[in-house]
């Protein structure tokens, strides 16, 4: 700072002593054999506390500053609040000094703020949206043969003679219900989310899209699988059979495959769309297209209010609006710990295409519906006689709450055991049994990133929370007779066949419009060249000991 810069900045000249400082100080006589540190020394030097704080005489006229001293004055300079980092690289970079372990300590307390805003933040943003939606792989390890339901069979996998050929390929899923399975499919999904989430870092391509549209890595290698996979498959001669019509169809497997692929990338395509949400991101157009097919208006509401948005549901076609929607909304708010919180509230639209909105159909498929349904039909009207039908059954159903509706309806809270849609994996099912022989499921399922310390850790940083539901719908309560006992294990088992409507164009579109590249400016280029390469590339060179460091 020269005596005109610091004229214009506090209204008067330095005092002599100021000037005699300024002068003679160490500021003055350093000198550089090296120019990197010169350059950094010299870019650095407006952001150190010395500078930012200036070295103001007190007795100074403060009266051109409205009555603040002007060493009070530098506290509402924006630089102060860096100038620990700033300290730190200046004295790195010089050749005559090296920071204390005070100035490491305000550094740390500067970068805390700063790094959480401008890197920490975008990161975990990042990451979150690289993480794979569908947790599963095909593992041939002893370990997993068959993926094992303790440690302890884990362990006498593993202790196990290798056959001739090898183990078999198994399934490992995080959904299988065995612990050691679970985390060893979360594991895996990790891996390969931080993969894609490192890979996209040092992308151009991959990196611009997520930046401008908001497209991960992992998403858009999700859309490229299913277009290349569907494509494939449809023109391989082996996955067509003869029909009946004497036409041709698609094999079973084919259809199976087919399904899959569809399942996958409507999951992570949903994911996407609601992770923005959660995040408090504002979707790109491309983003917002995949939304606005398969999701209605998201509302930020609190729990109390829930039970007014279920009424504006729409029901099944000859369907009796219930009158017992603020009980389901209690159950609903009490299976996922939502009481007295505000989240977003988003519907999903009912869909057959794309593998998703499909858990009705899994609501009504699963072993606790199948005791329900038997129940009814033997005569069970209140929460007491359903409990003792259920005791005449060969299986246990699994449920949570039994509450009896203000009507005469019986509800059941339970989670069905199959999962087809893979955005929402395990959910939560009302079934809401009226006197007269129907049945309404109520779908929910809070959007969340694993349990306990994970999900914590997953979800740091996040600005809501999100709970989903569907339309509900309502069926004739089934008459499953005594000749069916042990349905359960077949319906537990079942996958239930359909035909079902392929991916429509307007998915097809919205997805191709999620891959489009747009031309990359040369500002983003330039900016991703040095934030990637160029900034470490410096500060290891700054840190660099130099052959001629003097010492005084």
């Amino acid at each position: 700072m020269n005596p005109e810069q610091y004229k214009k900045l506090y209204g008067h000249y330095p005092s002599p002593e100021l000037m005699a400082a300024w002068e003679s100080g160490p500021q003055a006589t350093k000198s550089f054999d090296n120019p990197v540190r010169e350059a950094i020394h010299a870019a650095v030097d407006p952001f150190t506390t010395r500078r930012v704080m200036g070295s103001q005489d007190a007795s100074e006229d403060a009266s051109a500053l409205g009555g603040v001293r002007p060493g009070m004055a530098s506290l509402l300079d924006p630089k102060l609040y860096v100038s620990g980092i700033g300290d730190v690289i200046s004295k790195l970079s010089s050749e005559t000094d090296d920071p204390g372990l005070l100035d490491w300590g305000m550094a740390a307390l500067d970068a805390g703020p700063l790094a959480w805003t401008k890197a920490l933040k975008p990161a975990l943003q990042s990451f979150r949206a690289n993480m794979p939606n569908l947790l599963e792989f095909g593992s041939r390890s002893r370990a997993f043969q068959p993926p094992a339901e303790s440690i302890g069979e884990t362990l006498s996998n593993v202790a196990r003679h290798t056959p001739p050929g090898g183990f078999p390929e198994q399934k490992v899923s995080f959904y299988s219900g065995h612990p050691v399975a679970t985390i060893a499919a979360m594991g895996e999904g990790l891996f390969r989310g931080t993969k894609d989430f490192v890979k996209q870092l040092y992308s151009l391509s991959d990196s611009h899209r997520w930046r401008t549209k908001g497209v991960s890595k992992q998403k858009a290698d999700g859309i490229r699988q299913y277009i290349d996979g569907t494509d494939e498959l449809l023109s391989n001669p082996k996955s067509w059979v003869a029909s009946k019509s004497g036409g041709r169809k698609l094999s079973t497997a084919a259809r199976k495959q087919q399904s899959k692929l569809e399942k996958t990338v409507a999951g992570d395509l949903n994911t996407m769309v609601k992770l923005a949400e959660r995040e408090g991101l504002e979707m790109s157009p491309s983003v917002r297209m995949w939304n606005d097919i398969h999701w209605g208006e998201s509302r930020h509401i609190n729990s109390d209010s829930l039970g007014a948005q279920l009424r504006d549901l729409k029901v099944s076609a000859n369907a009796t609006p219930t009158r017992n929607s603020d009980l389901i909304a209690d159950m609903m708010n009490g299976s996922w710990k939502t009481e007295g919180h505000d989240y977003v509230l988003a519907t999903q639209k009912p869909r057959k295409s794309a593998g998703s909105a499909t858990s009705t159909s899994d609501a009504q498929m699963t072993p606790a519906y199948v005791a329900i349904a038997k129940a009814y039909h033997s005569g069970a009207r209140t929460v007491a006689e359903f409990k003792e039908a259920f005791k005449s059954l060969d299986w246990k159903p699994s449920y949570g709450n039994i509450k009896e509706g203000s009507d005469g309806s019986v509800l059941f809270s339970y989670s069905p055991e199959r999962k087809s849609d893979l955005f929402k994996g395990g959910f939560n099912t009302v079934a809401e049994i009226t006197p007269n022989g129907r049945t309404t499921f109520w779908i929910s399922d809070e959007f969340d990133l694993g349990k306990g310390p994970i999900k914590k850790a997953m979800e740091l940083g996040m600005k809501h929370r999100l709970l989903t539901v569907m339309d509900p719908k309502t069926i004739r309560t089934p008459n499953i007779g005594a000749q069916t006992k042990g349905l359960h294990e077949s319906i537990k088992k079942a996958t239930k066949v359909t035909d079902k409507v392929p991916v429509k164009q307007q998915e097809l579109d919205a997805m191709k419009g999620l891959l489009d590249d747009t031309e990359i400016p040369a500002r983003y280029k330039a900016r991703f060249l040095a934030t990637r390469f160029g900034a470490p590339t410096v500060a290891v060179g700054s840190m660099a000991p130099d052959r001629k460091k003097r010492f005084k």
